[in-house]
């Protein structure tokens, strides 16, 4: 009997190829949206553009609009890792510096995720990606907040507390892209201020 490998949590070189593919298939699907409009964009433009088939665009995203789904989940894992990764005792306070950083470390930093998120946000097909995207980021935030804040480790409590986390990021996100003068920080810490977050709950 051959013995078998001891398992690591690296990534074997097949995965690392299909998230390089992937990652490609959404900066250029990002790209085309900025250039031309999302109407005008085709499965098979993102293709071209990222030098695959259209066959092979179709082995990793059913339709045009779930390429763009590696961009936001980059941020959520981002995200959810330094609001874990962090020693501030404020949960108000470390869930806004956890969305901060997790746009700072992306690809094009602030500047690309305010980009990106206003041409998402004013796109109707995108905007129910990115929603169903929130979706994944309650389930990845009830897990760091677990983590994070023994005190709330019944599960029921760290649900509530993730949703209310990531409805406020979403109102947040909303109020920065459209240019209001204050900065995402601030946006996040008065939306997670009215939800009366620091409050015992």
């Amino acid at each position: 009997m051959t013995p078998r490998k001891p398992s690591t949590d690296q990534p074997t070189l097949r995965e690392r190829q299909r998230s390089t593919v992937r990652s490609d298939l959404a900066h250029s699907a990002m790209a085309l949206l900025d250039e031309k409009g999302w109407s005008e964009v085709t499965a098979a433009d993102i293709a071209q553009t990222a030098g695959i088939s259209v066959r092979t665009f179709y082995r990793h995203f059913a339709t045009k609009s779930d390429a763009l789904w590696p961009i936001l989940h980059e941020h959520m894992k981002n995200q959810h890792k330094a609001f874990i990764d962090s020693d501030e005792t404020d949960i108000v306070e470390r869930a806004a510096d956890a969305l901060v950083i997790s746009f700072e470390s992306s690809q094009g930093g602030l500047e690309s995720a305010h980009r990106t998120y206003r041409l998402l946000l004013g796109t109707d097909d995108l905007t129910s990606v990115w929603l169903r995207a929130t979706v994944e980021s309650e389930a990845g935030y009830t897990a760091a907040i677990e983590t994070a804040f023994p005190e709330f480790s019944d599960p029921h409590e760290a649900r509530l507390i993730a949703a209310i986390i990531v409805t406020c990021i979403r109102v947040a996100l909303f109020d920065w892209i459209y240019d209001r003068p204050e900065t995402l920080r601030a946006h996040a810490v008065r939306a997670l201020d009215r939800a009366a977050l620091r409050r015992p709950i």
